[in-house]
C-alpha cells in the first residue's frame, strides 16, 4: 500500500485496500474494514472505474450486513444494481438481486425477498447459470414458506431438486431434501418431512457436511419426540456432539456468527426430548451446558451476539419449553444430582 502510493499508483492503491478490508472484515474488525473499503470507493469514482465501483459497493455492503445494519446494506447493493444495469454486467445484476432478496428476508420482508429471487432467478437462467439458478430455486421455497405458501414452496424445492441433480451437487440435494422436510412439516405432513430430513440426513453424511447433519438431527428429534422420546434423545444427543466438534475449527468471524446463530437449537433440543422422556435432570444439564457455552464464547470475544430467528418449526415445538421443565422439576420429588465430576472440562 505504501508503495502503490508513493509510486501514485491509484488503481493498485485500490486495489490492496480492497484486499485489506477483506482482510479486516473475516477477522472480525468491522471498522477497519469499513475504512479500507470507502477509502477504494472514493479513489475508484474518482478514477470513474464503474465495474470497480460495483465491487467496492458490494464490499462494503458485506461489511454493514456483519454488524448489522441491513438497510445501509441494502442502499449500498441498490447503488451497485444501477451501476451493473448502465454497463449491461447481468451476472452481478442477479447476483446482488439475490443478495438483496437474502437481506430483506434477514429483516422480515418476505413479499420484497420474494420479488428479487424471481428476478434473480429470470436472469440466471438466462445466463445459463446452473449452480445459482438451483440456489435461489431453494431461496425462493425459503420466502414461500414464510409467506406461508406450502404448495409454491414445495414446488421451487422440487425444481431445485431436478437442477441440482442435473449438475450432480449431492450437498444441493441435501439442501432440497431439508427444505422439503420443512414445508411438509409446517404442512402437518409429520410422516413425509421425516423421509424427507432422513434422505437429507444421508445426503449430508456422504458429503461430509457436519452443520447440515447437526440441523437435520436436531429437526427430526423435534418431530418424533413425542412417539418416540429415546430415539429423539438420540439424534439430539448426537446433534450436540456435531454441534460442540464443529465449533472448534472454526476461525473465520463470519462462519463464527452463524455458529452462534443457530447453535443454541441442538441444546434446546435435547432438553426437550429430556423432558419427553421424563428425565428433568437430564434436561437441566443440556441446559446448563448451552448456557456455559454461550457464556464461555462470549466472554471470550470469539463470536458477535446472534442475530438471526430460530427455525420455525423449533420456535412452534419449543415455545413451552421453560414452562414444561418447570412443572417437572415442581412436581417430582426426586433428589437432585450432583454434576458429575470433569463436567466442567468437558466445555
Amino acid at each position: 500500500l505504501t508503495l502503490f502510493r508513493r509510486l501514485g499508483n491509484s488503481a493498485g492503491e485500490a486495489a490492496t485496500l480492497t484486499n485489506l478490508g477483506n482482510l479486516h472484515r473475516r477477522l472480525g474488525e468491522y471498522d477497519r474494514a469499513r475504512e479500507c473499503h470507502e477509502k477504494a470507493l472514493e479513489i475508484v469514482e474518482r478514477l470513474k472505474l464503474p465495474s470497480r465501483q460495483i465491487s467496492s459497493l458490494l464490499n462494503l455492503a458485506n461489511v454493514y450486513s456483519s454488524i448489522g445494519q441491513l438497510k445501509v446494506a441494502q442502499e449500498l447493493l441498490q447503488r451497485a444494481l444501477s451501476l451493473c444495469r448502465s454497463v449491461g454486467d447481468l451476472v452481478r445484476e442477479a447476483q446482488i438481486h439475490l443478495s438483496l432478496g437474502s437481506r430483506h428476508q434477514d429483516a422480515g420482508d418476505h413479499a420484497l425477498a420474494r420479488k428479487d429471487f424471481e428476478r434473480a432467478l429470470a436472469l440466471f437462467r438466462k445466463l445459463g447459470v446452473r449452480d445459482r439458478e438451483a440456489h435461489t430455486l431453494l431461496s425462493l421455497g425459503g420466502a414461500e414458506l414464510d409467506l406461508g405458501r406450502m404448495a409454491a414452496a414445495k414446488a421451487h424445492y422440487q425444481a431445485a431438486k431436478v437442477v441440482y441433480g442435473s449438475i450432480g451437487s449431492t450437498l444441493g440435494r441435501a439442501e432440497c431434501a431439508y427444505g422439503a422436510g420443512r414445508a411438509a412439516a409446517l404442512s402437518g405432513e409429520l410422516s413425509i418431512a421425516v423421509a424427507a430430513w432422513r434422505q437429507a440426513l444421508d445426503l449430508y453424511r456422504d458429503v461430509q457436511d457436519v452443520s447440515g447433519e447437526a440441523t437435520t438431527l436436531s429437526s427430526l428429534a423435534l418431530l418424533i419426540a413425542p412417539a418416540n422420546c429415546e430415539e429423539a434423545h438420540e439424534l439430539a444427543k448426537r446433534s450436540v456432539e456435531l454441534t460442540e466438534a464443529s465449533r472448534l475449527s472454526l476461525r473465520d468471524m463470519e462462519e463464527r456468527s452463524a455458529f452462534v446463530d443457530s447453535a443454541t437449537v441442538p441444546y434446546q433440543v435435547a432438553v426437550f426430548s429430556s423432558i419427553r422422556c421424563g428425565d428433568p435432570f437430564r434436561a437441566f444439564e443440556y441446559s446448563e451446558r448451552a448456557r456455559a457455552r454461550s457464556f464461555l464464547d462470549m466472554l471470550a470475544g470469539q463470536v458477535p451476539a446472534p442475530t438471526a430467528a430460530p427455525d420455525q418449526v423449533a420456535r412452534a415445538q419449543l415455545v413451552t419449553l421453560d414452562a414444561e421443565l418447570q412443572s417437572l422439576l415442581t412436581n417430582m420429588s426426586v433428589p437432585r444430582r450432583e454434576p458429575r465430576s470433569g463436567a466442567l472440562a468437558e466445555l
